[in-house]
């Protein structure tokens, strides 16, 4: 993998040295900022685990929770009414509280009525989602920044931490794109395709960075499911204008971040679950792990960030699990033999 890593990091240095990410030489402190040490610490182990890991680990958890659930849980989280259907806020283009209690779970009901799947298989509904994810992960080119980001962005009264948090956003986004354009390249070995993917050299930090774009297709793929048809704009320029505005996504034509269907056989209601959730646990991850020097830290309350993006993969937050399933158990025990006792008193 050392190999994968050079030729990943071989390239970015050539993409920066043609890109406007000038090495911050503004300060002398020792916060400047360097494009090449910052790619080598995504792509090395400090951004760790990888998005490939993460995914697989997401997949067993909604797999094992849809094992266990009723059909009576899945309509209570995922009812159409719900958030659910608004699943741009991803995006910055709808209900910012969307989510946040989002549960994607598998049960009869939640299959659509054309699938062949078994309606007990919850394993091959996740992994159907997870292959999607993965695909479209590895698939999705980070857009450049708009005119208006740009100038909002390299103001000169903008402070040194706006402009170091670009000049690393800058630098995620030719480091993706650049795995991305490998990976997808016809002229690219099958081992190239096979191990310089996003996906499988990047971690949270990177993916927080592509996530809402790629939120952004499966959307649209949600949408043009539902209209049978792809969008089409036959409003006029200042329409097109109000809707940007109202979530810059519409900025970016469907060349650029084309639609994505729904995997074969999955109710679009649970699909949309899926991502959002796997959103969801990834903005917890960051929030979480990027204000503390030890990624493994398991926040003061149960959070399924801990079973994803842990770099123990879980491990910690699976004994907790346990241990408090047998303190409950335990609890419960005494009660009803305090109960018995007080019975046979009687």
């Amino acid at each position: 993998m050392d190999d994968f890593h050079t030729r990943a990091l071989s390239s970015l240095h050539q993409q920066i040295a043609h890109a406007s990410i000038p090495e911050d030489t503004s300060n002398t402190t020792t916060t400047s900022f360097n494009p090449n040490i910052y790619a080598k610490s995504l792509v090395e182990d400090d951004d760790i685990p990888k998005i490939d890991s993460a995914v697989k680990s997401y997949l067993s958890l909604v797999a094992a929770r849809s094992v266990v659930a009723s059909d009576i849980d899945v309509i209570s989280v995922a009812s159409p009414s719900d958030a659910v259907r608004r699943c741009v806020s991803m995006v910055g283009g709808g209900d910012e509280e969307y989510g946040k209690n989002v549960q994607c779970t598998f049960t009869s009901s939640t299959l659509s009525s054309s699938t062949t799947m078994n309606t007990t298989d919850a394993n091959r509904c996740a992994l159907a989602c997870a292959r999607t994810l993965l695909t479209t992960i590895n698939s999705t080119c980070i857009p450049q920044p708009t005119g208006e980001d740009e100038a909002t962005t390299t103001s000169s009264d903008e402070t040194q931490e706006k402009k170091e948090v670009q000049m690393q956003n800058d630098t995620i986004r030719i480091l993706w794109n650049g795995l991305v354009n490998t990976s997808t390249s016809e002229s690219a070995s099958s081992l190239d395709k096979k191990q310089l993917k996003p996906s499988k050299l990047l971690g949270r930090n990177c993916l927080m960075v592509a996530y809402p774009y790629v939120v952004e297709r499966f959307h649209r793929g949600v949408e043009k499911t539902r209209t049978g048809a792809p969008k089409e704009e036959e409003a006029g320029d200042d329409a097109t204008a109000v809707k940007a505005q109202s979530n810059p996504m519409n900025t970016h034509s469907d060349e650029v971040l084309p639609p994505v269907l729904p995997p074969k056989g999955i109710d679009v209601t649970q699909w949309q679950a899926f991502y959002v959730e796997f959103g969801n646990i990834l903005k917890q991850a960051v929030d979480v792990y990027n204000k503390s020097d030890d990624s493994t830290a398991i926040t003061s309350t149960s959070s399924d960030c801990n079973l994803v993006w842990a770099t123990d993969k879980g491990v910690k937050e699976l004994e907790r699990r346990r241990q408090m399933r047998a303190l409950r158990a335990s609890e419960a025990l005494a009660a009803e033999s305090d109960v018995a006792t007080d019975s046979s008193r009687i």
